[in-house]
């Protein structure tokens, strides 16, 4: 989980590399959190490659990750109405990317199934090829959503970084396709540690920007 924790931070970290905006407050904040939760799973699943016995692992944290997401998007909808105009089809471009990285997530999670893999891909070189590009695909969609919004990332350098973090471990995973994750740790396990990691991130993310 020492990888989550740092990616987490790291996202975390370039939102106060530039000054401060005026945010939303606490529900706002929290909120954005949920997504960032997500975002930093969705990152730390191209290290945590789900190869070898690490498969269901994996797949548990990519339905965690789906759960933050989906929480993410229900949060503002449900506690504050005025944001279904975000639904409508004048909905800011982002705003409709963020919902296709969301159908995007859903997607990549179910063609992961074991049963369903089986089914869908003649072999694993195949699966594991275009799982990677639909995870990319998604990652793509996710940052722009994340940008796009210039909530808390709305300076040239922010975003640079970013790209940065983004295509380093996409690329990084991609030469690493036929190496399998080495780990000891139970689903069970990941999925506790995770959600301790997640909160404690938010922590950090949260407290500075209304204290």
């Amino acid at each position: 989980m020492r990888w989550l924790c740092l990616i987490g931070l790291l996202l975390v970290g370039l939102t106060f590399v530039a000054p401060l905006s005026s945010g939303g407050g606490w529900f706002w904040d929290i909120g954005n959190w949920l997504g960032f939760a997500a975002l930093a799973l969705m990152l730390y699943l191209f290290i945590d490659s789900g190869r070898g016995r690490g498969v269901k692992r994996h797949q548990s944290l990519a339905w965690l990750a789906v759960g933050a997401a989906g929480c993410h998007a229900v949060y503002f909808v449900v506690l504050d109405a005025t944001l279904i105009e975000y639904l409508k089809p004048t909905m800011p471009i982002y705003m409709a990317i963020g919902i296709l990285a969301l159908v995007l997530l859903l997607v990549t999670a179910i063609t992961s199934i074991t049963a369903v893999r089986r089914r869908l891909y003649a072999n694993r070189d195949e699966f594991k090829s275009l799982h990677w590009w639909f995870s990319a695909l998604l990652l793509a969609t996710a940052g722009y959503h994340v940008i796009g919004s210039a909530f808390y990332y709305n300076n040239t350098l922010q975003m640079l970084l970013l790209a940065i973090l983004f295509a380093g471990l996409a690329l990084w995973s991609r030469s690493h396709l036929s190496v399998p994750t080495v780990t000891h740790r139970s689903p069970s396990s990941a999925i506790r540690w995770a959600v301790g990691v997640l909160v404690a991130i938010g922590i950090v993310f949260v407290l500075p920007r209304n204290l």
